[in-house]
């Protein structure tokens, strides 16, 4: 006889973060071409950004060398983004510290992901007044869920970071610090 059990993702909030912290970052840097780093933009008496180098960078939390305004950015927005892409919007929202969320969406906003930091706040606000502990309330956030997802993940989603990191670095290569610190 087999037995199935449904879970909701909210009920394994705990889990799923031991998970992410433990197993580390989801997010990979971006796109390489042959296996090679893609040099995004050089500094005058520099040697040249790496986009790969920068991306890793912002999500090695434990990176105590300096962080540029686009570094910052970029780990604030790569902190729910991976607890999103292992638990869908709802659960980065749940998960994530009010201060740590407040970053993650002024970091959206400053690479200019206007819209998905406007649908981020829109999922935030509405989770606030709903009582997750209350079982009456499930097909709220079962409905809730499932909005957040096609926000997060549709097409003004998540896969448009990439582009979104790769311009605002050939933008304004000075916001993020030299990579050279990186992996020494």
């Amino acid at each position: 006889m087999e037995l199935k059990v449904k879970m909701q993702r909210t009920t394994l909030v705990p889990l799923m973060t031991a998970a992410v912290f433990l197993a580390g970052c989801t997010a990979g840097p971006p796109s390489q071409t042959e296996g090679h780093a893609t040099p995004i933009a050089t500094r005058e008496g520099s040697r040249t950004l790496h986009a790969d180098e920068i991306w890793n960078r912002a999500l090695d939390y434990d990176y105590k060398g300096p962080r540029g305004e686009g570094d910052r950015a970029l780990y604030d927005l790569l902190m729910l983004d991976n607890v999103a892409q292992n638990g869908g919007l709802l659960h980065g929202i749940q998960v994530l510290e009010p201060r740590e969320l407040t970053a993650a969406v002024a970091g959206y906003r400053w690479f200019g992901l206007d819209a998905l930091s406007d649908g981020v706040e829109s999922v935030a606000s509405e989770a606030s007044g709903i009582d997750f502990e209350d079982p009456s309330t499930l097909p709220a956030q079962e409905d809730l869920e499932v909005r957040a997802d096609d926000i997060y993940f549709g097409e003004q989603g998540s896969e448009l970071f990439d582009a979104a990191f790769k311009e605002k670095l050939a933008e304004r290569p000075d916001a993020f610090s030299d990579a050279e610190p990186f992996g020494q």
